[in-house]
């Protein structure tokens, strides 16, 4: 069997980069392992979804910008009706039957393949976004919890604070992986940064 390459094994290789640093300013680590779906509620049937779901899954949906989780699955709001479901440690292409429950009553996409997670955190991870992030990430307008969809560097990307440290994971197309670790690589420099392997 040949086994999956992750979304960011050529261009995310592990070491410390950039400006020498006792610390450094920036730690990101790809996340792998982590099956994705899309969930869209037919009309009408938002409430039947999140019955279901909180059934099923035991979680609630989570309202408009934010995210739920329970540490081994996490919902993310992506518009109205609309969410993404990350299990861990599911392989790809198991995730629709996993959610088979919502059959009926909403459409399911699985985008395991199509994606990939970056986790980000240091000292001087909002310096690092900032320079790309069309968003407040200052803790008054962006907090553990919340999620977005945003353009970093002119490509879309999910960004969800999933502590207060704080540690943020970002979300992207596959095809956009290199773009997105040379902006990356551009933008931590100053700083220091170090790559940590994978993990998932």
């Amino acid at each position: 069997m040949v086994k999956e390459r992750s979304a960011l094994a050529l261009e995310l290789r592990p070491g410390t980069f950039g400006k020498a640093a006792a610390e450094p300013g920036l730690i990101a680590v790809e996340i792998t392992g982590v099956s994705l779906a899309s969930v869209l509620a037919f009309k009408g049937r938002e409430p039947d979804v999140a019955a279901l779901v909180r059934e099923k899954l035991g979680l609630d949906l989570p309202q408009a910008g934010k995210f739920v989780t329970d540490g081994a699955v996490s919902i993310s709001w992506t518009g109205p009706g609309q969410w993404l479901v990350a299990i861990a440690d599911m392989p790809a292409g198991r995730i629709e039957g996993h959610l088979g429950f919502l059959s009926g009553v909403a459409a399911l996409s699985e985008q395991s393949d199509a994606r990939g997670m970056v986790q980000l955190s240091g000292p001087r991870v909002r310096d690092v976004l900032a320079k790309g992030v069309m968003l407040d990430l200052h803790p008054r307008a962006f907090q553990t919890g919340d999620v977005a969809q945003t353009p970093i560097g002119g490509i879309g990307v999910q960004i969800a604070q999933i502590d207060d440290a704080p540690t943020y994971e970002i979300s992207f197309a596959r095809s956009f992986a290199g773009s997105i670790v040379h902006w990356l690589a551009e933008s931590a420099s100053e700083f220091g940064y170090r790559v940590d392997p994978a993990r998932g």
